[in-house]
């Protein structure tokens, strides 16, 4: 059964830091070229939303970043809004069957797969749609690029979640 969470002042703090510093990061670099850089830190942050909130953590992380964005990037609203809660929503789902924490214990490989999946899945979905609406050229050497660097982030983002979760955040959280 999924967990929500009730919200309290912490919480809304950590997604508002959290959102704010996924936003900041994605109107640096133009999409869709934001992906082979930013998803190493939009996943570590919706990871950390996950372990410290459950999958309320990752949704409304995702919720927030995204709106944000969509006002930057108004040309693609409904798709940068749709991607990015997507990708709060896999990752909190898959964390989840994947039984990734149990209590304040973390499975780091079960983690770093939970990231890794929703990182390659999501990816592949906006390269997939960039590249059919014609706003990038079709171009099997820049979708491979993207996978291999959603794959490696992703694997990386989760790794530095569970280390900050660990060091950090355990013991306000459990």
């Amino acid at each position: 059964m999924i967990k929500i969470n009730r919200m309290n002042t912490r919480n809304i703090a950590l997604i508002a830091l959290f959102s704010a510093i996924i936003f900041m990061e994605k109107i640096i670099i133009p999409a869709p070229y934001d992906k082979m850089v930013t998803v190493f830190i939009q996943v570590t942050l919706l990871m950390l939303g996950y372990l410290t909130m459950g999958l309320s953590g990752s949704f409304f992380i995702s919720v927030l970043s995204g709106t944000l964005l969509a006002f930057v990037r108004s040309e693609f609203l409904l798709m940068t809004l749709s991607l990015s809660v997507t990708y709060g929503v896999l990752l909190g789902l898959s964390a989840e069957l994947l039984k990734v924490k149990s209590g304040a214990s973390i499975n780091l490989r079960r983690l770093i797969l939970s990231s890794t999946i929703s990182s390659v899945l999501v990816g592949s979905i906006g390269m997939g749609l960039t590249m059919m609406l014609g706003l990038i050229p079709i171009s099997w050497i820049l979708f491979t690029i993207m996978l291999v660097a959603g794959i490696v982030q992703g694997a990386l983002g989760g790794y530095v979640a569970e280390i900050l979760w660990r060091r950090y955040l355990i013991k306000m959280y459990s």
